[in-house]
C-alpha cells in the first residue's frame, strides 16, 4: 500500500463520493488499516475514520459516527494532534 496514494484518497476521492458508496469504501478502508496495524497510516486512518463519521452524521446515525470517531487514535499516536483536533473528536 502507498502511502502517498492513500493520503491522496482520503484527502480528496473519498470525500467526493457519494453517501452510501463512500460509507462502504470508507469502513473498507478502515478495516483494511486495522489490519495492517502500521503506525506510517496513522494520519490516513484519521482522516477515513473522520470522513466516515461525517457520513453516518449525514445520514443521523449519531451513535455508528460516535463509535467510529471513538477509535481514532488521539493519545498514544506517532502524528501532531492538537487540542482543537482532539475537541472536535471528542464533541
Amino acid at each position: 500500500m502507498s502511502k502517498a496514494v492513500l493520503n491522496w484518497f482520503t484527502n480528496q476521492k473519498l470525500s467526493e463520493l457519494d453517501n452510501d458508496s463512500g460509507l462502504a469504501v470508507g469502513l473498507h478502508l478502515i478495516e483494511l488499516l486495522a489490519s495492517q496495524r502500521n503506525i506510517a497510516f496513522e494520519e490516513e486512518d484519521a482522516l477515513a475514520k473522520q470522513e466516515v463519521a461525517s457520513i453516518y452524521l449525514a445520514k443521523s446515525n449519531n451513535e455508528q459516527a460516535a463509535k467510529i470517531l471513538e477509535k481514532i487514535n488521539l493519545e498514544n499516536t506517532s502524528r501532531q494532534v492538537s487540542a482543537d483536533e482532539k475537541a472536535r473528536v471528542w464533541v
